[in-house]
Formats: C-alpha cells, sequence, structure tokens
C-alpha cells in the first residue's frame, strides 16, 4: 500500500528494519503473497548502490532459511516464489537469481561424501521424482530453467568437491530431463564429460572419477537422448579409451574402476560393467579380467544381501494363526 501510494518502497522499508526478526518477518510476507514488492528488493539487490550489500544479505538469509524450511517440507511455502518472480524482474536479475538459488542448494549440508553418492544415486533420484510437484520440486524446476548456466554452476561447484552431492545430482537430474533434442545442450554436456575424463587420465585423481561416473550415470539414466543409455556410454567412454590413451594411463583408470567396486549398490550398473567388453593395450588383457571378476564377487554379494532381505521381510510380516 505505501509503495503504491509512493510513500516509501519495500527496499526503503526493509532496510529500516533493525531487528533479524522482524527482517525475517517481513521477508516470509514477501515470499508467500507479495512477490511485486519482493521483486522491488531483489532488482534494488544488483544496483551498485551503497545499500545493495545489505539487501544482498538479507536476501541470501532469507532464500536459505526458505530452503531450509522446504527441505523440511516441500510444501511449507504454498507457492513457487521464483515463477511469481519472473513477470516483475529482467532477465538478468532472473539469471543471478536462479544462480543464487543453485548455490544454496549445493551448498546445504553436506551429509554424505562422494563415494557414498555412488550408492545413493537411484534412491536420490526416487526421492527427487516424489518432490517434483511440491514447492520445492517446482523451484528445483525453475532454477535450472536456463539450462546452459544450470551446468556450468554444477559443474564448476563439483571443481570445489565442497557440496551437497544430493542437490548437485538431483539438479542435473533435472536439467539431463529437461534436454530434448537440443544439439547445442547435447555437445556441451558430452564436451563437459569428455574434458572430466582427460583430467582423470591426466592426473589420476579419484575423486575426478568419482565425479565422471556419477555424473555420467544421471544423464544416462535420466535421459537417453542425450549421451545414450549407460551402456552406450560406458562403452564409448571405458570401453574403448585404449584408442584415444596411452599404455599406463589405462593401467590408471582401470584402477580407479577397481577401487570403485566396492562402493557400487546397483546390480544393474554392474551388469553393464561385466558385459561391456572393454578393448586392451598389449599385454592388459588380464587387467580387464579381474577386474570384471570383482565385478561379478560385487554382484554376487549384493543379490545374496537382497534375498536375506527379502526373506526377513517375509518373515516379519508372516500372521501364524493358531487353530484351537
Amino acid at each position: 500500500m505505501f509503495q503504491q501510494a509512493g510513500i516509501v518502497t519495500a527496499t526503503e522499508y526493509m532496510l529500516r528494519l533493525r531487528s533479524s526478526a522482524a527482517i525475517q518477518q517481513v521477508m516470509n510476507d514477501l515470499l508467500e503473497v507479495e512477490h511485486r514488492l519482493l521483486a522491488d528488493v531483489v532488482s534494488n539487490a544488483y544496483l551498485d548502490t551503497p545499500y545493495s550489500t545489505s539487501l544482498r544479505e538479507i536476501l541470501q538469509e532469507s532464500f536459505s532459511s526458505a530452503l531450509d524450511d522446504l527441505i523440511g517440507d516441500p510444501n511449507v511455502i504454498p507457492c513457487n516464489y521464483l515463477e511469481q518472480l519472473k513477470s516483475h524482474l529482467s532477465d538478468p536479475d532472473m539469471t543471478r537469481l536462479r544462480t543464487q538459488h543453485i548455490e544454496l542448494l549445493l551448498g546445504k549440508k553436506k551429509l554424505h561424501a562422494l563415494s557414498e553418492a555412488v550408492g545413493l544415486q537411484e534412491q536420490w533420484r526416487a526421492n527427487f521424482e516424489e518432490r517434483r510437484s511440491s514447492t520445492l520440486g517446482r523451484i528445483m524446476l525453475e532454477v535450472v530453467r536456463d539450462r546452459a548456466n544450470a551446468a556450468e554452476t554444477l559443474f564448476s561447484w563439483a571443481k570445489t568437491r565442497s557440496l551437497s552431492w544430493k542437490y548437485y545430482l538431483a539438479l542435473l537430474h533435472v536439467v539431463a530431463v529437461a534436454i530434448d533434442s537440443d544439439r547445442v545442450e547435447i555437445v556441451r554436456l558430452k564436451g563437459i564429460l569428455k574434458d572430466l575424463f582427460t583430467k582423470v587420465v591426466e592426473v589420476g585423481d579419484f575423486e575426478t572419477f568419482l565425479i565422471l561416473m556419477v555424473s555420467g550415470r544421471e544423464i544416462c539414466i535420466s535421459n537417453e537422448k542425450v549421451l545414450g543409455n549407460y551402456s552406450a556410454w560406458y562403452k564409448a567412454t571405458i570401453g574403448e579409451m585404449s584408442y584415444r590413451i596411452k599404455k599406463d594411463q589405462f593401467v590408471h583408470v582401470v584402477e580407479l574402476m577397481t577401487r570403485l567396486i566396492g562402493l557400487e549398490k546397483d546390480p544393474e550398473v554392474l551388469k553393464v560393467h561385466i558385459n561391456i567388453s572393454v578393448n586392451t593395450p598389449p599385454k592388459c588383457m588380464e587387467l580387464i579380467v579381474n577386474y570384471k571378476q570383482l565385478c561379478r564377487a560385487q554382484l554376487a554379494k549384493l543379490l545374496n544381501e537382497k534375498t536375506r532381505e527379502d526373506v526377513s521381510m517375509e518373515c516379519e510380516t508372516s500372521i501364524v494363526i493358531d487353530d484351537d
């Protein structure tokens, strides 16, 4: 009302508040219903003014708190405020806002190491799909609408290795699903993964190898139009790598592949690794034979564990009725 009357803008009112609790209460109202007023604060935060830093700090804290609330309850905020802001903000401001939200999600509690992400990918993907239509899910869909910017942000953060791998993979999943037949976007993602493989070969770093593998799997399983299915991507990346790299590099990549086996929890992934042939340099066939034997052993272990779990569940749900 005051802003419409030209008495005070939302930005001016916000800057007059001294209590962090009062600021948060006003921001909650803006996030839920007053999106035009929120747009005023956002657009002023991106200007080069004496108070823009203060506004950016307010927005950073408020958006982070809102995402924390949504992670706890995906519908605690009734609407997707990013969607509502699009009609009030310029394209550059929306890009900044989307990037800020991607980075806030990636910066959430790092509950799982990258090595754990290998075995949790399938579960995390299912969790996101369950929440896709929630407010949190719609916000995640919105923040990757500029897919080039989203991919660049995701892989830049992955290089730091200090991030929430759960939200990295969830957002990468959303990016991959959204790609239809855009040749430019497909080439971009292929190029990013090719660069990751080159880094693995040159540096020989296990964590970079893990980033390559979980990223490739997420994209393949999310949308086969991008890289093909996982079997095709694995064959092109690993099965035919001997044509592109030196023998000593090949040996080291196989060593990294072998370290990965114990982290695998998906039988279908192991079946791909067992069944896809790997072309080898001279005198390296035994390495691949041993690698596949270890994959078979891990597969057998997982299948045995699943059998025991199934039997245990059957025993727990059985009902015995005594005849009197």
